[in-house]
């Protein structure tokens, strides 16, 4: 995904899960995209060159117990 739309995303995950499956992935990634843009090669810095100034997508990441298609579906 990074790589296709060239911006690194803002991630997101449920606050109540705090110990969850998805807030541990979230985490980790989020360290892992850090320590990348930290390293500053040559790669990252091509990869992500006409990233600024430019609104940022959001990566949201739910525990599979959450049902969001229901969600968005009914009106409540």
């Amino acid at each position: 995904m990074l790589v296709t739309i060239r911006q690194i995303p803002i991630i997101r995950a449920p606050p109540e899960s705090q110990s969850g499956p998805s807030t541990m992935v979230a985490e980790r990634l989020h360290s892992r995209l850090m320590d990348m843009l930290r390293s500053g090669n040559a790669q990252t810095q091509d990869l992500f060159s006409n990233a600024a100034g430019v609104e940022r997508p959001v990566l949201i990441l739910l525990d599979r117990d959450m049902d969001l298609a229901t969600m968005l579906h009914h009106t409540w």
